[in-house]
This record gives C-alpha cells, structure tokens and sequence, in this order.
C-alpha cells in the first residue's frame, strides 16, 4: 500500500497496478529517473523566486504602487464630485440670472406698453383741447355782431360762418 501511495501517476498506457519504468516489481530501480523537463524547471525557479526575500520586496513594492493608484483615485473621485457640485451651482446661477433676465424683459415690456398708453392718453388729452380751443374760437366767430364791423371785415366773418356751418354739417345757410 505505501509504495502505491509514493508512486507517480501512471503515464500514458501504464497501468495503476503495473510497475514503472525504471522500477521492478519488488521494489528496484534499474534505470535512472527521467530528466527533468522545461515546464517543471520554470515552475521551481518560479517557487524558488516567490520564496526568496527578492520577491518579498517586489511584492511590497507592487503593493506600494497599489496602494498609490488607490489613493490618487480617491483623490480623483474627491476633485470629480466636487466639479460636478461646482458645476451644478453654475447651472442653478444661470438658471437664476435667466429667470430674472426674463423678469426684466417682462417689466421693460410692460414700461414700454405703460409709455405707449400714457402717450396715446396724452395726445388724445391734446387733441380735446385743440378741439376746445377750435369750438371756443368758433364760437366767437360765430357770436361775432358783423352790424357795426367794416364791409370787407364784415366778408370775411360771414366766410368763416358759412364754413364753419358747413363743417359741422348743418350745409350752406342762405340767410346771411
């Protein structure tokens, strides 16, 4: 049973029970071991270098690097968030600055409007005193006594009477 458990695992066509080359059936060997081969040398000098103090500094080294590039991305993380919350502050500034932008158009707008109306309100303010002015002075032509003035002055009142009668529409009177 023990050399069953200490022998390798049997290659290619061998059988578990059969004796490897190299071994007898009672124990010998008669020819000397396989050499060993490329992939076995690259495994133990791989061991050989995990398990040197070399490898431990390398180890230690590569975790330094690690431990780096964690920190810098932490302090990267740090700098993204806090552009994006400079940015988001940017974005509700001019947001701000937009609505009250759109505040004093609308009131400039309304000023505008306001002038418009006060100006219309004030032409038709002097429109009613020229009109005021045109009747009281109508209406001295028009009460004028033309008995006592000279008969070229008087011509010209009586004119003036008829197109005033005329303008207002009451036509040509022919009694004057």
């Amino acid at each position: 049973m023990l050399e069953l458990n200490n022998t390798s695992p049997p290659v290619h066509g061998q059988q578990k029970g059969s004796p490897m080359q190299g071994e007898t059936g009672d124990g010998g060997n008669t020819e000397p071991a396989r050499p060993e081969g490329q992939d076995k040398a690259k495994k133990m000098r791989y061991k050989r270098m995990c398990d040197t103090s070399e490898s431990s500094t390398a180890v230690e080294v590569l975790q330094m690097m690690n431990s780096d590039r964690e920190t810098r991305m932490q302090k990267q993380e740090v700098q993204m968030s806090e552009i994006l919350s400079r940015k988001g502050e940017k974005l509700k500034i001019q947001k701000e600055m937009l609505e009250n932008q759109k505040i004093e158009i609308e009131m400039r707008q309304k000023q505008h409007e306001d002038s418009l109306k006060a100006t219309q309100k004030n032409q038709e303010i002097r429109l009613m005193e020229s009109e005021a002015q045109l009747l009281n002075v109508e209406a001295g032509i028009m009460c004028m006594d033309l008995d006592k003035l000279a008969p070229h002055i008087r011509a010209y009142y009586t004119g003036m009477q008829k197109r005033i009668m005329e303008r207002r529409g009451f036509g040509s009177t022919s009694d004057f």
